[in-house]
């Protein structure tokens, strides 16, 4: 088949495309999935004869670009399905090179998703066609959102935990212009994209984190409609699922670099709380959160919440003994500060303790005492 339509092509370039109905470019292309080497042949052959071919309207209101989304949109399922995926795939990128100005022309909505979008959610896997999508059409990138009011590097912080999430993340950042729009964008539930990064629990976030700033860090200073920075989300979700999740340290060390102010910022999902407040000091590994935290903000180690206790109060009633060592570390004179009930931090040790471990106990009342 790919001889044949070579062969017309060569004799009569004319005779393989039609502007009123189906033609056999069009027909080739969608039904018979040629090799990209072979399409890219025809199409210059029919673009000599036709200039301006790839940006001219076919059967169905269609340019040759639509077509060939058509094809990559049929190509899933099957071992065999792949392969078409990754020839179609090639063949946007080829008709893209050849004329970047057929991307604007294109339909714009692939599965009620715009063409980026959908290409994001569906063949994340195919990053060098979301790299020809994005730079031949730099200003979609920034502007068009979804039903759900979430755009293109919405779409793409969701895939952090896929292998090549960083680089689709970096694929619509370059797309775009410094303070790019997109990093400040809300979706309908009041998330930037940071927002949405921050809760996945993989490595990648911390380096997706570093590019986001990178291009805008008014970023890391919005809120969501709840009143969360970025940084309030990224440690609920640390402490949100019983213990505390390592993959999100980077990313909460570069949110706090970023902005500064954060740790004075007391608002958020759990209500008027400093950050340290914010994490579970009784969890596994809450102590790296909280070496961190108190490089930043060792203020609030001291500041009350709900009226009656500091974070040292917490730390000793939850028998975190190293998390409390680290705290007086920083502010030794809370070791003597009574909470509103007038309880000393060696009162609640005493009290936290009947009859349970002893050890840890003694050791508690030591360190208060010294």
């Amino acid at each position: 088949a790919v001889d044949s339509i070579l062969f017309v092509a060569e004799m009569a370039p004319s005779s393989i495309f039609s502007t009123t109905n189906i033609s056999p470019l069009t027909f080739f292309l969608c039904t018979r999935q040629p090799p990209v080497a072979a399409m890219e042949t025809i199409v210059t052959l029919a673009n000599n004869q036709t200039p301006n071919i790839l940006k001219t309207k076919v059967y169905g209101d269609k340019i040759l670009l639509d077509y060939a989304f058509e094809a990559l949109r049929s190509s899933t399922g099957s071992d065999a399905a792949k392969t078409r995926e990754q020839n179609a795939a090639a063949i946007i990128e080829m008709l893209l090179e050849k004329c970047p100005e057929s991307a604007s022309l294109a339909k714009d909505v692939i599965d009620d998703k715009p063409i980026l979008d959908y290409t994001i959610c569906s063949h994340h896997h195919l990053i060098g066609l979301i790299r020809a999508i994005c730079n031949a059409r730099p200003s979609k990138t920034k502007t068009h959102v979804d039903g759900s009011g979430k755009t293109a590097l919405h779409q793409a912080v969701q895939l952090a935990d896929k292998d090549n999430g960083v680089d689709i993340v970096k694929a619509v950042l370059e797309a775009g212009t410094p303070n790019n729009p997109e990093c400040t964008t809300k979706d309908r539930s009041g998330n930037t994209p940071l927002h949405s990064a921050v809760e996945i629990l993989d490595e990648n976030v911390m380096e997706i984190v570093r590019l986001i700033l990178s291009v805008d860090t008014k970023a890391c200073s919005l809120k969501d409609k709840d009143g969360n920075l970025p940084i309030h989300s990224a440690l609920s979700a640390y402490c949100g699922h019983g213990y505390c999740n390592k993959k999100l340290l980077g990313s909460i060390t570069a949110l706090l670099e970023a902005n500064q102010s954060a740790v004075d910022d007391s608002k958020g999902f759990w209500g008027s709380k400093p950050l340290l407040h914010r994490v579970d000091l009784g969890l596994d590994h809450a102590l790296e959160i909280v070496k961190i935290l108190v490089q930043y903000d060792s203020e609030s180690i001291g500041l009350e919440y709900a009226g009656y206790t500091n974070a040292v109060h917490f730390a000793v009633t939850r028998s975190s003994i190293e998390i409390a060592h680290v705290l007086l570390m920083k502010r030794g004179e809370l070791a003597k500060k009574p909470d509103g009930n007038g309880s000393l931090p060696l009162h609640r040790v005493v009290s936290a303790f009947p009859g349970s471990d002893a050890t840890r106990a003694l050791k508690m009342v030591e360190m208060l005492v010294d």
